[in-house]
């Protein structure tokens, strides 16, 4: 019986230690986007903007195309995601995404790391979606990290659109407390032992 308390106990503290990587933060342009634990800014105020030619699938985080509201065909904007690796694993840290801009622009993480680049005026810039990404550990901060979108118009109607999350794991591996119905059950079963012990006794 003391065995197979001790086998459950070690089963119970391995599952409330166990770590898994979850999502840090993540956006999403437009107004079915939302940022969760970031902030995002923007050079130009921007809305809603759709064409037929455009991507028209779903993204997961959730996105829309956007453009600038001034009607300046030839214009250039940045667009940046700000979040926070504070107490994070960099090395399980990862990134992953898709953009599409109408018509040029890249994508750069933490000034100097480029992740993707759209150099050329042409149609697979905008009716497909282009995936960026990163699991550099050396790519990362661990504090504030920013990822900067740099899009260009070259005339006719302009658009931008991408959604991204970031997953990892905290660097903290100390054992999560054991719920208190773990608890609970290894008490219980104590107390099974120990009625048992006395019975053998009698």
């Amino acid at each position: 019986m003391n065995k197979l308390l001790s086998t459950i106990a070690a089963g119970l503290l391995v599952l409330g230690s166990s770590a898994h990587a979850a999502t840090i933060a993540s956006f999403g342009t437009g107004s079915t986007g939302s940022v969760v634990n970031g902030t995002v800014t923007s050079s130009e105020a921007l809305s809603d903007t759709n064409n037929s030619l455009y991507f028209q699938g779903v993204t997961t985080p959730a996105s829309d195309w956007v453009w600038a509201t001034t009607s300046d065909e030839f214009l250039s904007l940045t667009y940046t995601f700000e979040f926070d690796l504070t107490g994070y694993d960099l090395t399980t840290v990862s990134l992953d995404g898709f953009w599409g801009i109408d018509n040029i622009g890249t994508v750069v993480l933490n000034d100097d790391h480029e992740l993707s680049n759209l150099p050329n005026v042409v149609i697979g810039n905008f009716n497909v979606l282009t995936g960026f990404g990163s699991d550099n550990s050396n790519e990362f901060n661990q504090g504030m990290n920013s990822l900067v979108f740099s899009v260009s118009n070259q005339g006719g109607p302009g658009a931008f659109r991408a959604s991204g999350a970031i997953t990892g794991e905290l660097a903290d591996t100390a054992p999560v407390p054991l719920p208190a119905a773990g608890w609970m059950l290894i008490a219980g079963l104590g107390g099974l032992a120990a009625m048992r012990r006395r019975s053998k006794a009698a």
